[in-house]
């Protein structure tokens, strides 16, 4: 008899139920004849371990169960890139989103982020090169985006919240098509 064969009969005995529930609880909550699962080993510094086991502790829950939510919240936020047909503006709002902390974590470069926004599109939907370099320097040098947006765009960009204005160009460039923004062919 099988593994999942096994615990399935064990869990549905009445006189043995909570063996079952144990074996199911040792398994992460699920069978082994679940296939869609996998355990992975992660090196972790000690001061993101000492904040894991704090904030765990702080909401009542397993460190593992923190480790899940926060891959699948910042997997919910990368969730266009798990799509292989957006491609171009589509993914702008993933990089715009999460600012200077995907690109420098991953040292994206300028040609990198090009690739990855630009690769196998059509011209009409493909982020200006000019606009992936703002993107980069978004969050790491705000004098120079400041300076560069104003360039760029005829828009009177105050200093205090060029991020927030620099966001709407993007926006309104490539998402939300306003006609002043786009580029003449």
């Amino acid at each position: 008899m099988a593994i999942d064969e096994t615990t399935h009969s064990i869990a549905n005995t009445e006189q043995n139920k909570k063996i079952g529930h144990v074996i199911t609880r040792l398994m992460g909550g699920r069978l082994a004849g679940d296939k869609d699962s996998r355990a992975y080993s992660v090196r972790l510094a000690g001061a993101d371990l000492r904040r894991l086991k704090a904030v765990s502790e702080r909401l009542g829950v397993t460190e593992s169960d923190l480790i899940r939510f926060a891959l699948r919240h910042v997997l919910g936020r990368l969730s266009p890139l798990h799509d292989i047909e957006s491609k171009g503006a589509s993914l702008l709002p993933v990089f715009v989103e999460f600012g200077n902390e995907l690109t420098s974590y991953f040292d994206l470069d300028e040609s990198r982020l090009e690739g990855i926004l630009n690769d196998g599109i059509e011209s009409d939907r493909r982020v200006d090169r000019e606009d992936v370099g703002l993107l980069l320097m978004a969050g790491l040098e705000v004098t120079r985006l400041y300076a560069r947006l104003s360039e760029v765009t005829d828009l009177h960009n105050d200093p205090e919240t060029v991020m927030e204005d620099f966001r709407k160009y993007l926006y309104s460039k490539y998402l939300f098509r306003k006609p002043e923004l786009q580029q003449p062919a």
